[in-house]
């Protein structure tokens, strides 16, 4: 699941609720945050995402590049440019996008 798209007030909560369901379903899930998917990471948003790690529920990645200002988020997975390719390789992507 790629989350390339920043809170706007109302979309954070059902993306959340998306990658919960699917953790639920006992699928391997990996969520990807991007460009302004980052600042779903911020705040009182991140307390919602950090449900995945803390319950083991899902990989969590964001890029090197959009994580360069964030150095207190534990558990999340950077990667590079080859890291990123690797994961989509590996995995089918949702985008969630506008």
């Amino acid at each position: 699941m790629e989350i390339g798209v920043a809170p706007d007030g109302f979309s954070e909560r059902e993306l959340l609720e998306m990658a919960l369901a699917a953790a639920s379903l006992d699928v391997d899930l990996a969520v990807l945050f991007t460009g302004p998917g980052v600042e779903q990471l911020k705040g009182d948003s991140w307390r919602g995402w950090r449900q995945l790690l803390d319950h083991d529920l899902a990989l969590v990645y964001g890029r090197e590049a959009d994580l360069a200002e964030c150095d207190d988020w534990q558990g999340i997975i950077r990667l590079d440019a080859a890291g990123e390719q690797k994961l989509r390789a590996q995995r089918r992507v949702l985008r969630l996008r506008h």
